[in-house]
C-alpha cells in the first residue's frame, strides 16, 4: 500500500508569503500558491463573509499534489497544520477527490506529524529541488473553491 505525506511551507492564511504543499511516496510533487494570489482571493472572500476559505485552499492544494499520483489502495497522510480541523479538511480532500477520480474513502485520509526530516517537509521548504512543481493560479483556485 502507498502512503503519500504531505506538508505545508507557508500556512495559506499567511498572505504575505508563498505557500507550498508537497506530496510524497516514492515521487514528489509541489503545488505552489503565489502570495499575490492569496492576497486577492482573501480579500474578496472578506467581502463576500466566505468563512473557512483557508481550509478549503489548504485541501485543494493537498488534491492537487496527490490526484495525478494516487493509486487504488494508497493513504494520505498529512501533517496536522490545523488541529481541530482534521474532520473538515478530510472532508474537503474527499470531495475534490471524488470529483475527479469517483468515490474515495475518506478512512484512507489520516493526520499526524510529518516530521522536519521527511521528504514532503523538505520538498515543500524548497519547492525547486525535485519532484513536479505545480503552480496554482487565483483563476484556478476560485474555480476549484467557488
Amino acid at each position: 500500500m502507498e502512503v503519500f505525506f504531505v506538508d505545508q511551507s507557508g500556512k495559506v492564511e499567511q498572505t504575505n508569503r508563498d505557500t507550498v504543499v508537497a506530496a510524497t511516496d516514492g515521487k514528489s510533487v509541489a503545488v505552489v500558491i503565489r502570495s499575490r494570489d492569496k492576497q486577492r482571493l482573501f480579500a474578496r472572500a472578506k467581502q463576500s463573509r466566505r468563512k473557512n476559505l483557508y481550509l478549503r485552499v489548504f485541501a485543494y492544494a493537498i488534491f492537487r499534489a496527490v490526484e495525478t499520483l494516487l493509486h487504488e489502495d494508497a493513504r494520505i497522510v498529512i501533517d496536522a497544520e490545523y488541529p481541530g480541523k482534521e474532520t473538515e479538511v478530510r472532508s474537503m480532500v474527499r470531495d475534490f477527490l471524488a470529483a475527479k477520480h469517483g468515490q474515495f474513502d475518506p478512512r484512507r485520509i489520516s493526520f499526524d506529524r510529518v516530521g522536519k526530516h521527511s521528504k514532503a517537509h523538505l520538498l515543500s521548504a524548497n519547492a525547486s529541488e525535485g519532484g513536479k512543481v505545480i503552480v496554482v493560479s487565483e483563476k484556478e483556485l476560485e474555480s476549484a473553491i467557488g
